[in-house]
């Protein structure tokens, strides 16, 4: 796809001062996709600033494709990736789609949240409003599990195709596949858990999401950036307990 890392994929480590550390020893599989997604178009810009462009050229929550250039125009960046079908980027976005075969705004805002830039609480307001529909200040357990399964959707089963391809720093369609199912094999223990944490009642407002989001000894800050939602799933797989990590 043309997008690939050329080696150097042992010391893979977030690019920000705001994301979490990656302590623990990464499998060669999340090594790869981290480097690629660090060369993504979002992955080079704050992601409150492409969240707020996205918004303001959409409409009836989505972008046609003009819609999606103008925004790019507005960021300042590549439309090159819009209309290249070897592109990973073109790919990725292509899977965001609807019936209509137009660009859904929220899941352009969860990638951008993903892999953009951003201090946590930014972007845990954004991911608060993604799904405070109703704008009431407060989301119910299924809206927290819908935003759950839609995250880990993206992170495992969209973003790694900036990694796909047959060269070096790349994985072959059966690696990925591989590690997408040992992650997703964790993926309801992930979602039951975080549940738990997070919801004290049936509901949690605003403010107390973003704190206990942005709160690192519960490691749910881990959920701001794709690599943390990955990371998260693999432990929940191997030990179904994200205290002891």
């Amino acid at each position: 796809m043309g997008n690939c890392c050329n080696g150097g994929v042992d010391s893979a480590q977030p690019i920000s001062k705001n994301e979490p550390k990656i302590t623990e020893t990464l499998p060669r599989e999340e090594q790869i996709i981290i480097e690629n997604e660090k060369k993504l178009e979002f992955s080079k810009l704050n992601s409150k600033d492409i969240i707020k462009s996205l918004k303001s050229e959409g409409s009836q929550n989505c972008l046609s494709m003009p819609q999606l250039k103008r925004a790019f125009f507005d960021l300042q960046l590549s439309e090159t990736d819009l209309s290249s079908p070897d592109s990973a980027f073109y790919k990725i976005l292509a899977k965001l789609k609807n019936d209509k075969k137009l660009y859904e705004i929220r899941k352009l805002v969860l990638l951008a949240l993903l892999v953009g830039k951003g201090a946590p609480q930014d972007k845990a307001v954004w991911l608060f409003k993604q799904y405070d529909l109703d704008a009431s200040g407060v989301i119910d357990a299924e809206e927290v599990e819908t935003m759950l399964n839609e995250m880990i959707d993206l992170a495992v089963n969209i973003l790694p195709l900036s990694a796909r391809g047959d060269e070096e720093g790349c994985l072959t369609k059966e690696e990925e596949d591989t590690y997408k199912s040992m992650l997703l094999a964790g993926q309801q223990s992930m979602v039951q858990e975080v549940m738990k944490l997070l919801l004290n009642q049936n509901e949690i407002g605003e403010t107390e999401f973003v704190a206990k989001i942005c709160d690192p000894s519960q490691q749910l800050n881990k959920l701001l950036w794709s690599y943390g939602v990955r990371l998260l799933l693999k432990n929940y797989g191997n030990h179904n307990n994200i205290e002891s990590h």
